[in-house]
């Protein structure tokens, strides 16, 4: 379960980069996925077997993640538009 976690942290840290402006959904999803895999193998808890799998699973993850917080915009680029906005008025 604390793994998850890591992944959300990850997931959370990378959407809220409001100076990126231009990354599709694809990007988005590999550059997570490659970073927690980089964790996990820097921590020893991947069995090389099991990579591909897991990789798999993570994408899925990961894709259900951001369409659960994107929700109700166009897209990842509009969705960290209407952020930095927001982020000006507070």
């Amino acid at each position: 379960m604390q793994d998850l976690d890591n992944l959300y942290q990850l997931f959370e840290s990378h959407l809220l980069q409001l100076d990126i402006e231009k990354e599709s959904h694809s990007e988005f999803i590999s550059i997570v996925v490659d970073n927690f895999m980089q964790d996990l193998k820097a921590k020893g808890h991947i069995c090389l077997q099991f990579e591909l799998d897991l990789r798999d699973d993570l994408e899925l993850e990961v894709v259900s993640m951001l369409r659960k917080k994107i929700y109700g915009h166009f897209n990842l680029d509009h969705f960290r538009k209407i952020m930095r906005e927001r982020k000006k008025y507070l």
